[in-house]
């Protein structure tokens, strides 16, 4: 029996998953695992991740809940809606693709944290504009090809 193909939103889920393990990996290495934070810093500027919309929020107007700390300001994403945790029961979580959430978050101003109440992994706005921004610019058709089937919730 042969396996069948596997589609778009089955390969961003196993994106999803496998950055989820990196960070896990990453983390375990106190930050000196060099190959897994490059792998981490890939999967988050090519993979679907689920935000957390604040009320009031349009296509036109997208309004982000944030978490802040007394050093920063930083915009939850998540791998998973069972990694938003609570905050799935009272925002609204789309999954939203790094050519839009990166943008955003630059425009915001502010920091980002993958998976926020579990195995973390923060990115600053250096960071972002630095090592996101040139593999969107470089791989941005190819990655706008990859998410035309992503579900837009």
């Amino acid at each position: 029996m042969a396996n069948a193909p596997i589609d778009n939103v089955q390969m961003e889920q196993t994106a999803r998953r496998n950055l989820k393990q990196l960070i896990k990996k990453y983390n375990l290495s106190n930050g000196g695992d060099k190959d897994s934070l490059q792998k981490i810093l890939d999967y988050i500027a090519s993979t679907p991740l689920y935000i957390a919309l604040a009320d009031g929020s349009t296509a036109e107007n997208i309004r982000v809940i944030t978490l802040t700390t007394p050093d920063a300001v930083f915009v939850p994403l998540f791998t998973s809606k069972l990694d938003c945790g609570k905050i799935a029961e009272s925002a609204d979580v789309k999954l939203m693709t790094p050519k839009d959430f990166i943008p955003l978050i630059l425009e915001l101003g502010h920091h980002a944290v993958v998976n926020p109440f579990g195995e973390y992994f923060l990115l600053w706005p250096e960071l972002m504009r630095e090592h996101m921004l040139p593999y969107l610019e470089e791989y941005g058709s190819f990655v706008d090809q990859t998410f035309d089937n992503v579900p837009k919730s």
